[in-house]
Order: structure tokens, then C-alpha cells, then sequence
């Protein structure tokens, strides 16, 4: 007998941990009909966007100049988004997403980069995320 409430405790456990692993597995950050995404971490710049230019596959690369006493790692930069870019927006249906298409000079935005930063001035980096602040 014990040896069948070992295995059924462990056969609990198992199916506890694939739930949680599922439920992280299955995260909003791009659904366009879901909430918001989750930033990962704070903002590495805060500011108005402008330069857009748009690219033939839908991306898109713009320059932000932070915010005055907005703190970022950044005063300017030079953004480029990917296919794997979150762009979202809270204020908009819920934090639908949004696409790279939706952004235009003007509006206001807190940027995340992923991957390594070139470190001229501006800094160029890929965008994880754009969060439009204000201005759509």
C-alpha cells in the first residue's frame, strides 16, 4: 500500500508541475486579442519617437530622444523592430497588440532592447518591446 501513495503522490506532483508549465509557456505578450504583455524589466529608453522608416518586411527603425529626467540607459537611440517585437500599447482595447506598422512620428514610447547594443551615438539596437505611451 505504500507504495501506491508514493506513486500517486508523485503522479500529483507531476501533473502540478506540468500545469504551471504550461500556464508559463503560455504567456500574451503578442496576442493581439489579449492584455497587455508583461515588460521584462524596466524600460532601457523613455521618449518621443521620430525618423520612422519602414521596412518591405513590415519592420520598422526610429530614433527615440528620451524624456528629460526620464531615467533610461539611453539619451537617444536608433530602434530597430523584428518580426519577434512586441508592440503594445495599454491604453488601447486593453493592451492589444499592435504592430510595427502602427507606430509614426510623434508618439511617445519606452523601448526594451534585446541582444547586443552598438555603441555609437545614437546607440543602434533590436527592439524586445515598444510600449506606445502616448500618441497613437
Amino acid at each position: 500500500m505504500r507504495h501506491t501513495g508514493l506513486a500517486l503522490a508523485a503522479a500529483v506532483a507531476l501533473v502540478a508541475l506540468s500545469l504551471v508549465a504550461v500556464g508559463a509557456c503560455r504567456g500574451n505578450a503578442g496576442d493581439p486579442g489579449g492584455g497587455a504583455p508583461q515588460p521584462a524589466g524596466a524600460a532601457d529608453i523613455t521618449g518621443r519617437l521620430s525618423q520612422l522608416s519602414a521596412v518591405a518586411d513590415g519592420t520598422v527603425s526610429f530614433l527615440v530622444v528620451a524624456d528629460p529626467g526620464v531615467s533610461g540607459a539611453y539619451d537617444r537611440a536608433t530602434v530597430r523592430t523584428t518580426a519577434h517585437t512586441v508592440v503594445w500599447a495599454p491604453q488601447v482595447a486593453g493592451g492589444r497588440g499592435l504592430v510595427a506598422g502602427d507606430l509614426h512620428d510623434g508618439c511617445r514610447v519606452a523601448v526594451r532592447v534585446t541582444g547586443p547594443v552598438a555603441e555609437s551615438y545614437p546607440v543602434q539596437a533590436v527592439a524586445a518591446d515598444v510600449e506606445v505611451l502616448s500618441g497613437l
